[in-house]
């Protein structure tokens, strides 16, 4: 009863909250480009989501604040070449989402306590990483990056690596039920 508990919490946390109208909260926007988009001939202004600059060979960088069911999360996004990076920090507490061809990873410190650095999602599955992260996580393609502040930027491909024990959805409540019950 108690796994159930909390497994069941675990998963659902973010089901409230997704019904909740989400509302971004503007990032203040530079002015100008820098040098390095003037450099590399590129125009963010143009890219309206994240997804869309999972597209660009070069890595672009974007943060700012939006609320999601009453909550305000702060992001770091890092995207290249068809990979993402989130960083979400809420409360202060922080959650790191990588999105690759395989599926995608999350790690939090709910996660840690059981012995995984990762919860893999695997590609067909999607959805489940709302529930997981408290809606938190949010799909590439509706992240509107018009209210975040975005730069070109050079970084390697160990931004979207994702070091340590990764956990199925099933190892992860198998490590919940060894350690919870």
């Amino acid at each position: 009863l108690v796994l159930a508990l909390i497994v069941s919490a675990m998963l659902f946390a973010g089901c409230t909250q997704e019904k909740e109208q989400n509302q971004q909260v503007p990032a203040p926007k530079p002015e100008q480009t820098t040098k390095t988009e003037q450099q590399q001939g590129i125009d963010l202004s143009k890219y309206r989501t994240i997804a869309d600059l999972m597209g660009l060979n070069v890595g672009v960088y974007c943060e700012g604040t939006q609320a999601v069911g009453g909550k305000t999360f702060y992001y770091k996004y890092w995207t290249k070449s068809g990979k993402m990076r989130a960083e979400v920090e809420q409360d202060g507490k922080l959650m790191v989402m990588v999105v690759k061809q395989d599926g995608n990873y999350i790690s939090m410190q709910e996660i840690k306590q059981v012995g995984c650095d990762w919860l893999k999602v695997p590609k067909g599955e999607e959805g489940k990483e709302a529930k997981v992260t408290g809606g938190a996580y949010q799909k590439p393609e509706e992240v509107d990056i018009t209210k975040f502040n975005c730069r070109t930027e050079a970084f390697g491909e160990d931004k979207f690596q994702t070091p340590g024990k990764v956990c199925t959805l099933e190892d992860l409540m198998k490590a919940y039920t060894e350690k919870y019950t």
